[in-house]
């Protein structure tokens, strides 16, 4: 529903346009916050226009229970690399890698998922630590 969603407003398969969204829970509630754009291909939405929301929704005990976040083909990429890959981008400093671990640590986040649309990958709090653990190359 949320890839649908942001295909809406920056169709996919016209230009490599990413989106992230926030999965909350609290008792019986579900609350999203879907941040979608179509500018700066490649480049995931910055978190930080809402973290005062957030940080309201964690002091009213809303638990974050998942981020999803999209990594788009890119069909007329010069260099021939479509993308749409499920690997996170990064390591514990920067990129998704690095975004799950502060994610985790400020949030408590217990899964972190990648789509390209087709296909999604869904990292648990084992995974996400086994990712911030890797040595960087």
């Amino acid at each position: 529903l949320l890839f649908a969603e942001h295909d809406a407003r920056f169709p996919v398969k016209t230009m490599a346009s990413e989106f992230l969204a926030f999965i909350l829970e609290k008792d019986a509630g579900l609350k999203v916050y879907l941040l979608s754009h179509g500018t700066s291909p490649g480049a995931a939405p910055d978190a930080a226009a809402i973290k005062s929301e957030l940080a309201r929704d964690a002091a009213d005990g809303w638990t974050m229970s998942a981020t999803l976040h999209n990594h788009p083909f890119m069909f007329d990429n010069a260099y021939g690399d479509i993308g749409g890959t499920l690997v996170p981008s990064g390591n514990a400093g920067y990129g998704d890698v690095g975004s799950f671990q502060r994610w985790r640590v400020q949030s408590g986040m217990k899964n972190a998922w990648i789509t390209n649309g087709c296909d999604t990958i869904r990292f648990d709090d084992r995974d996400i630590q086994a990712l911030v653990a890797l040595p960087v190359q």
